[in-house]
């Protein structure tokens, strides 16, 4: 293994490959960032030093039937200049998340053939983690767009045209006030006020 399977393979971006250990029926990556931060992400300063550092464990893809994780030594940083202590950020993981960014489209494929259970015994994880990537990807996908600089007026009809387009009726007959207007579909047929008040 290097750093360029690292990178190519799981996305580990800008890491230096140190060794690698087997246990049992997983694979072990240790591994560091290669580049210091040219400055201090919080107050920008390049005046900073090394506070300690600590290794954090990720989950990653897995390698034919063995799991993989990837033991980081991160370094903590503090800034001469705020006094401000923090570690050093890394591309590969979001926030405090236990695993790699690209384990995610893997779940998302698995839950399509799978239950979150049978997902967490393939990963060797547990539910709640495999609950929490789904949510994140569901409230992503599906949540609803931020109207922040539209004009209450032109988010009204939006909203209008959205509603007209999922009752496949013409924008007129939600106001026309014409209950007779059938809409055909499943094998059923109601009012455009019925489909709107269901």
């Amino acid at each position: 293994m290097n750093n360029s399977f690292l990178y190519h393979g799981f996305g580990l971006y800008d890491m230096q490959y140190q060794s690698t250990s087997y246990k049992g029926d997983a694979v072990i990556v240790n591994s560091q960032p290669r580049t210091r931060p040219d400055k201090y992400p919080v107050c920008g300063s390049r005046h900073y030093i090394k506070n300690g550092s600590r290794r954090r464990k990720f989950i990653g893809l897995p390698i034919g039937l063995k799991k993989t994780f990837f033991n980081v030594k991160l370094q903590r940083y503090v800034s001469r200049d705020c006094g401000h202590d923090r570690q050093e950020e890394i591309a590969f993981a979001k926030g405090s998340h236990s695993y790699i960014k690209r384990v995610v489209p893997y779940v998302m494929d698995l839950l399509k053939i799978g239950t979150i259970q049978d997902v967490a015994i393939k990963l060797g994880v547990g539910r709640d983690m495999i609950m929490d990537m789904h949510k994140e990807h569901l409230k992503a996908r599906y949540e609803c767009p931020s109207l922040k600089g539209v004009n209450g007026s032109d988010a009204k009809i939006s909203t209008i045209e959205a509603i007209a387009q999922a009752l496949k009726v013409p924008i007129g007959d939600l106001f026309d006030g014409n209950p007779s207007q059938t809409i055909k579909g499943n094998n059923n047929q109601r009012t455009a006020r019925e489909r709107m008040i269901t």
